[in-house]
């Protein structure tokens, strides 16, 4: 979560705005940097908070983790 943030320029703030979260949300699951005991929607409104802007999570199979992308609306990009 921190890297997405950091790729749109947010703070945990701006971040829990936008997910409709309490601020204290986003710092504990940071903190943590566990999502284990987060729950489903929550979760999901993070989400779909970054997907909104154009920022993507993937898993992949090469490794364990998350990557991020950041998809243009622009065919051209």
């Amino acid at each position: 979560m921190k890297a997405a943030r950091a790729l749109l320029g947010w703070t945990q703030s701006d971040l829990a705005d936008e997910a409709g979260l309490g601020v204290v949300t986003i710092r504990r699951i940071e903190a943590s940097g566990d999502t284990s005991n987060t729950g489903i929607r929550t979760l999901e409104l993070i989400i779909q908070a970054f997907n909104r802007h154009n920022v993507k999570f993937v898993s992949t199979n090469s490794k364990e983790g998350v990557e991020l992308l950041i998809v243009s609306s622009s065919p051209d990009l």
